[in-house]
């Protein structure tokens, strides 16, 4: 819809840009231990930021957790088991890397997506996709700030795609979190790190 919405006489003399952002959100709550991931006091109970993400570890059968769990089973990885063992995942980052691991298959997704549209059909004018796999944490009190994990860049101004990613994999097992000078910091020996 959008290629046949934006493709113009305009946009044949140059390029157009199609931007896809794709998001998770979770929560963060500071506590003694340091900021704690994934809940928020909403008229004074303790309730998750996203239920569907929190459904993944509450054994939800509902269709929406289903498909979410065989996307983090791809490729045969069991990335759920990752994020609920502690000694490679800090409960209190559980939440936070869910999201982050959310995002990330949730954006290869989306580029599988357009890489198989545009075999399908030729955009009708030169076309560059931008694919930004983001987190949202709300904050308490304060105003909600953005993770941008990565970002994908498939160039279609020639006959044959260019694909090129920067950003982290979806594996959390590799995921590290820290903070620095007071601001979250993840990374993974994909990327130097995604910070907030």
């Amino acid at each position: 819809m959008a290629e046949e919405h934006y493709a113009t006489p305009r946009s044949r003399e140059a390029f157009k840009l199609l931007v896809v952002k794709i998001n998770a959100h979770t929560a963060v709550h500071p506590s003694a231990e340091g900021p704690e991931y994934g809940w928020l006091e909403r008229y004074g109970c303790r309730s998750a930021c996203c239920g569907a993400l929190a459904g993944l570890f509450e054994g939800s059968t509902l269709p929406a957790a289903q498909e979410l769990r065989e996307t983090f089973a791809s490729e045969g990885r069991d990335r759920l088991a990752v994020l609920e063992d502690e000694s490679r995942v800090a409960a209190r980052h559980r939440a936070l890397l869910t999201a982050v691991t959310s995002a990330a298959l949730q954006a290869n997704r989306a580029v599988l997506d357009i890489r198989q549209d545009i075999r399908q059909y030729q955009p009708e004018t030169p076309t560059v996709f931008l694919v930004l796999p983001c987190v949202t944490i709300n904050r308490d009190c304060e105003p909600d700030t953005e993770l941008v994990i990565g970002q994908y860049g498939i160039d279609r101004t020639e006959q044959a795609p260019v694909v090129k990613h920067g950003g982290l994999g979806d594996d959390p097992a590799g995921y590290r979190v820290r903070r620095e000078q007071g601001r979250l910091v993840i990374e993974d020996d994909q990327w130097p790190g995604a910070t907030a």
